[in-house]
Order: C-alpha cells, then structure tokens, then sequence
C-alpha cells in the first residue's frame, strides 16, 4: 500500500474485500448466470491460466513448465464493484 494511506484498486487483492467468492471450478457450468445477476457486478467470466511443473523420478533432467488453461469466473478487486454477500 502506498505511504499516504490511500487505496487503488492496484492495492487490494480478492482478501481484502469484506466477502470473498468461493468458486469450485469441478461445480461450475460455466453458464454466466451468476455472473448476470450480481447486483453490484462484482463477478466476470475470466480465462485462467495454471502452472503445471512435470518433473521426472530422479531428477535425471530439470523440470519443465506446462501451462493450462481454464474458464472460470474472477472477482473484481475495484471498491466500486465490491461484493455484498447477496448470494
């Protein structure tokens, strides 16, 4: 956070918000519904990308990174759009 004690929407992260959403990615349709009816849009579909690191048994040769990427739905970190525990 910046010295002189004021918040950007740069500064927060989802833990900063009073409600935090719980999405599970194996529950989700992906159908936008939830997303359609936040009163205060606090919610958006989003692509996701996670890291995969593949090693071998030994460690016979380093490590590489594998990228997957997956749809999901993201909270907004705005003050604006913050969430308000409707649902």
């Amino acid at each position: 956070m910046s010295t002189n004690g004021s918040i950007t929407p740069s500064t927060l992260s989802p833990k900063d918000l009073p409600w935090q959403i719980f999405w599970q990615r194996d529950k989700c349709s992906l159908c936008g519904n939830c997303t359609a009816v936040c009163p205060v849009n606090a919610i958006e579909p989003a692509v996701h990308r996670q890291r995969l690191v593949q090693t071998t048994m030994g460690l016979e040769t380093e490590p590489s990174n594998v990228y997957q990427v997956y749809y999901g739905v993201r909270q907004k970190t705005d003050p604006a759009y913050g969430c308000i525990g409707c649902g």
